[in-house]
């Protein structure tokens, strides 16, 4: 399944999907606020976010456990954030959904800032981390993708000077 994600303030919630074509599937609720520490297109929200934001959120309370695998310390989130924006895409094993593994990657606007984000989760048994890996550059190629459609690749050429 794949979908689109937006933050609303602290939180983030789905937009839109498009359901797998598998008989066993991931379907999200479109609408439902959901924490922003937890899943792949939270972390991508997270992960590009001011570093003040990021402290203001991480230290607003304790992080809600959506699972036993949700990771609640804010240590852990903020090694996982960097992971986030090394690679480009953030995963998720079961940490939003148990037995749900997702990826999700950033849609930029023709600034740069993170306006939406991508995601494609199915259940573990199918899709292994390994073959979540697998698929991540995908992802991230189709946001890349829909972001310079939507003039985030024109915002960098305006921005670049000839010598």
């Amino acid at each position: 399944t794949v979908t689109l994600s937006i933050r609303i303030g602290d939180q983030r919630m789905y937009l839109d999907q498009i359901e797998s074509l598998e008989e066993v599937r991931v379907t999200v609720d479109i609408g439902k606020p959901l924490p922003i520490h937890c899943g792949a297109s939270g972390k991508i929200f997270l992960a590009f976010m001011d570093p003040a934001e990021i402290d203001r959120i991480l230290a607003a309370g304790p992080l809600p456990a959506l699972t036993a695998a949700t990771i609640v310390d804010p240590s852990q989130i903020r090694q996982q954030l960097a992971t986030v924006r090394a690679q480009g895409y953030a995963m998720s094993l079961g940490e939003r959904v148990a037995g749900v593994h997702a990826a999700a990657a950033p849609l930029r606007s023709n600034t740069g800032e993170v306006v939406a984000a991508m995601g494609l989760s199915g259940p573990a048994s199918r899709l292994t981390p390994e073959r979540l890996a697998d698929r991540a550059p995908y992802l991230v190629e189709a946001a890349t993708t829909l972001s310079d459609t939507f003039g985030w690749a024109l915002a960098g050429a305006r921005g670049r000077t000839s010598a």
